[in-house]
């Protein structure tokens, strides 16, 4: 999903670029990533999320993302490192560790 928004301290316009994908078709995994459209490099997105079985893991340090396309019509990224989440209600969290993914997409 692409979104316009307007910065109220400064009147800037950017566009953010929301994705939300299965994995291979698999329902019981999504990922979520945001990114601001045309940026790119190391730790460029501002949110990455990743749902296995209904449990949502996310980013608390120690996870890197490297975008390579960000072009208006497709993105290309790579990501690796930690997350963190919490099981059915529990207060403990649990990690989950992801090593060489990619993610490749056009819009």
């Amino acid at each position: 999903m692409r979104d316009t928004y307007t910065d109220t301290d400064d009147g800037t316009v950017y566009n953010d670029l929301d994705v939300t994908a299965t994995i291979g078709g698999d329902t019981p995994r999504e990922i979520y990533f945001g990114v601001e459209s045309g940026d790119t490099g190391e730790n460029a997105h501002y949110a990455f999320d990743y749902i296995v079985d209904g449990v949502e893991y996310y980013e608390n340090g120690g996870f890197t993302t490297n975008v390579t396309v960000n072009n208006g019509s497709s993105i290309v990224m790579s990501f690796s490192g930690v997350l963190m989440g919490y099981e059915n209600g529990s207060t403990t969290p649990i990690s989950l560790t992801l090593e060489n993914g990619s993610v490749s997409v056009n819009f």
